[in-house]
């Protein structure tokens, strides 16, 4: 019994934890681009709103914007991260 319960509460936590909100900010694309980031393709995405992020701040996910973008919150450990302008 005790053992069922244990699994239970992992699973209330695990799924809480999926529904954890990702805020997808445009900010930095859009002082670039002048619209807001959407469709599908590669996706570079950071922690920073502005300036040069370090490697440790960013990450590249391909696919669909959305999608990539909960990839990449989880990967940088941040709810809140910024679709990126251009790489170098």
């Amino acid at each position: 019994m005790m053992e069922n319960m244990k699994a239970y509460i992992a699973g209330l936590i695990e799924a809480k934890l999926d529904e954890a909100k990702v805020e997808i900010n445009h900010s930095r694309y859009m002082r670039s681009h002048g619209k807001r980031a959407k469709g599908t393709g590669m996706w570079a995405f950071t922690t920073k709103s502005m300036g040069d992020p370090k490697d440790d701040e960013m990450t590249f996910i391909t696919g669909e914007l959305v999608d990539a973008g909960k990839k990449a919150s989880a990967k940088l450990g941040s709810n809140i991260i910024y679709v990126m302008e251009s790489t170098k």
